[in-house]
This record gives structure tokens, C-alpha cells and sequence, in this order.
């Protein structure tokens, strides 16, 4: 299952792959000029057009023998491991500046940190929607009141973000996460 998305600066897409919520979000994108690459949408809001297409991909990682394998699924069980990728591509005639990409871990899933095919993200949050730099941490206070600054588990995280920056014309970058079905 492939679904294709042209989306511009400052939106969220939504799209339901498999009965999953995906977001895909840009930050300010600007063109080698400067420029912001700015929202062309028609005046019912119905249109958006952009330089940059995304392309959002759902899959069960299974292992056969030695050799680990993407399956396309349109049903996935407790227990499952699911690679989720997007592809960002700009098929614009100039670079585009400061792109962003977040990906949610759905509700159900906990996030496995060191899964990452290609570029790793930089940025995290939890429920609370604050993000910060990879591992985030937390302030906690021990039974006698003294506080410690300890690691949030991956499975509390539940957006991540890469920082793209810059994208040049005919330039294509994939991400990728994967996360794991609850089973409880």
C-alpha cells in the first residue's frame, strides 16, 4: 500500500494507513532565493501544492533465516514490529531550507530506539507534546524527596522529528522509525 501526499510548509497531513494515524509535518520552507515556498491553495482550501511530495509507507519486519524482510500489511497483530517510512522528495526547481519531518508513534506501539535503516531523528516527545533532544529526560524524586534527572523509556515517546534542513532540487531522503504492537 503506497499513498502520496503533496503537502507545503506549516500543514499537517493526516492519513489513515491501516487504521493507523500518521502525521507529516513541515516547518518553514524556503527556496534558494529566500523565498518562502508558500501555500498555493485554491480559495475552497482544497488544494495544496508544493515542491515537496512525501511518500509514507507501512510494513511488518519478519526475519526468515538470517535475512530480515519489509512485508506491505494491511493487518498487523500484538506483537508485530513495523517499520514506517516517508520519503521526501523535492521535485522543485530550487532547494528548499529548514525542512522538518515528525513522525507520531501510534497509540498502541512503543517506539524501538535503535531500529533506524537510515538517518536516526534528533527530537523526541512524550504525551506532553514538549520535544527535546534525544534520549529525553526527567526529573523524578526518589522515596526521601531528592531529585534525579533519569531517562524517559523509548515507550513513552510519542513523536519524533528529524531536522532535513536543506533539500536540494531533484533530491529524494528517506526516515524511518519502528515500532512495536502492544501486546496488552
Amino acid at each position: 500500500m503506497k499513498l502520496s501526499l503533496i503537502i507545503s510548509q506549516h500543514h499537517s497531513v493526516y492519513a489513515g494507513m491501516l487504521g493507523l494515524l500518521f502525521a507529516l509535518s513541515l516547518g518553514s520552507a524556503m527556496d534558494a532565493n529566500g523565498e518562502n515556498v508558500s501555500n498555493r491553495e485554491s480559495k475552497k482550501n482544497t488544494e495544496i501544492s508544493s515542491p515537496l511530495a512525501i511518500t509514507l509507507k507501512q510494513f511488518k519486519v519478519t526475519v526468515v533465516g538470517d535475512k530480515e524482510q519489509l512485508e506491505e500489511v494491511s493487518v498487523i497483530k500484538p506483537g508485530d514490529i513495523i517499520e514506517y517510512q516517508a520519503t521526501y522528495r523535492n521535485g522543485g526547481s530550487s532547494a528548499i531550507s529548514g525542512v522538518l519531518a515528525t513522525l507520531p508513534v501510534p497509540e498502541g506501539m512503543e517506539y524501538l530506539p535503535a531500529s533506524h535503516q537510515q538517518l536516526a531523528p534528533t527530537l523526541a516527545a512524550t504525551a506532553n507534546g514538549k520535544y527535546g533532544s534525544i534520549p529525553l529526560r526527567k526529573k523524578t524524586s526518589d522515596a526521601k524527596g531528592i531529585a534525579h534527572i533519569e531517562d524517559v523509556p523509548a515507550a513513552e515517546y510519542r513523536n519524533l522529528r528529524w531536522m532535513l534542513g536543506k533539500l536540494e532540487a531533484g533530491k529524494v531522503v528517506m526516515i524511518s522509525l519502528r515500532a512495536k504492537v502492544n501486546t496488552h
